[in-house]
C-alpha cells in the first residue's frame, strides 16, 4: 500500500499492490485501486432539503504556498521533473503536476467566472497531519465541514498522491464531487456508478470547470437534484465504505478482479 503515486514498486509475478491512486497511463494489470479511509460527512453534513437556484462550488485546503521562495523551489522541482518525464518518454508529464499547481488553476478558473458561485478557503498548510497543520486542528475541520456543507459541489483535486480525500468525503454526505481528472483511476471503476453522482472535468479542459458545473445544475430539477446527492451518498455506502470495498474486491464469484486474484 502506498500513496506515493510517483513511486513505481517493483513486483515479484504472484504479488497484487493496493494503492489509493495510480496514473491511468502506468497502470499495470498487479496494481488495484482503492478508497482512501475518509470521515463519514453524512453523520455531520445535513442534506439539502431543495436545489439551490445557483451552483455553489466549494473548496477548503491547501491551494497557495507559505511564501514566495517556497513557491519558487516548487516551480523549479516541478519543471526539473517535468523535464525528467520527457527525457523518458512519459505518455502524459504535465498531468504529474503537483497538487497546490492544480488546485490553483481551478480555483482561478471558477472564481474569474460568473457562471457559478464559489465558497473557497484557501490554505498554506496540510491539515491532516499533525506535523504540517498550522492553526487549532479543531477549528479548521470545522471550518472543512461547515464549507461542505455550504456547497453543492465540492471541488476535488489531486493531492501529492493523484487521487482526492474530498472526494470520498462528499460522496459520504451527499454532495456532487466537481473532479478535476488528472489520469486518475477510481476504485471500483468497472462497477461503481460513477456517471450518476460525479462531474469528471478532464484536466486538460480545466478552463471548462465552472460551464461544467453550470451546464450540471441547470439540467438538473430539484427532483433529479436531490436524487443525485442521494445516488452520491449511495454509491459511497455501498462501493467504497472500506468495509463494502473489500467485500465485493474479495468475491470469489462477482469480483472485478476475480481473474487477477484467483484466476479465474
Amino acid at each position: 500500500y502506498t500513496d506515493f503515486v510517483d513511486r513505481t514498486p517493483k513486483l515479484p509475478p504472484h504479488a497484487l499492490f493496493f494503492r489509493v491512486s495510480v496514473y491511468r497511463h502506468h497502470k499495470t494489470e498487479q496494481e488495484i485501486v482503492m478508497p482512501y479511509f475518509v470521515e463519514d460527512f453524512g453523520k455531520v453534513v445535513r442534506p439539502h432539503v431543495s436545489k439551490p437556484q445557483k451552483a455553489v462550488v466549494g473548496f477548503c485546503g491547501l491551494s497557495r504556498y507559505k511564501s514566495q521562495a517556497r513557491a519558487l523551489k516548487a516551480h523549479a522541482k516541478w519543471g526539473a521533473f517535468k523535464l525528467a518525464l520527457i527525457l523518458k518518454g512519459d505518455a502524459l508529464p504535465g498531468v504529474h503536476a503537483p497538487a497546490v499547481w492544480w488546485r490553483r488553476r481551478a480555483i482561478q478558473a471558477l472564481t474569474s467566472s460568473s457562471a457559478v458561485e464559489t465558497k473557497i478557503i484557501e490554505r498554506a498548510s496540510y491539515s491532516l497531519h499533525r506535523g504540517s497543520v498550522s492553526g487549532d486542528p479543531e477549528k479548521i475541520r470545522a471550518d472543512y465541514r461547515e464549507n461542505m456543507e455550504a456547497s453543492t459541489l465540492a471541488l476535488s483535486v489531486r493531492g501529492d498522491a493523484n487521487a482526492s480525500q474530498r472526494l470520498y468525503e462528499a460522496l459520504s454526505c451527499g454532495r456532487v464531487p466537481l473532479f478535476l481528472d488528472t489520469d486518475s483511476v477510481l476504485p471500483l471503476e468497472e462497477v461503481a456508478p460513477y456517471e450518476k453522482c460525479i462531474i469528471r472535468v478532464p484536466c486538460s479542459g480545466i478552463h471548462a470547470l465552472p460551464d461544467r458545473a453550470a451546464a450540471w445544475h441547470a439540467e438538473h430539477t430539484n427532483v433529479s437534484f436531490l436524487e443525485a446527492e442521494s445516488a452520491a451518498q449511495a454509491l459511497f455506502r455501498k462501493y467504497l465504505r472500506l468495509d463494502r470495498y473489500f467485500e465485493i474486491v474479495f468475491d470469489r464469484d462477482s469480483s472485478p478482479y476475480k481473474k487477477v486474484l484467483y484466476g479465474k
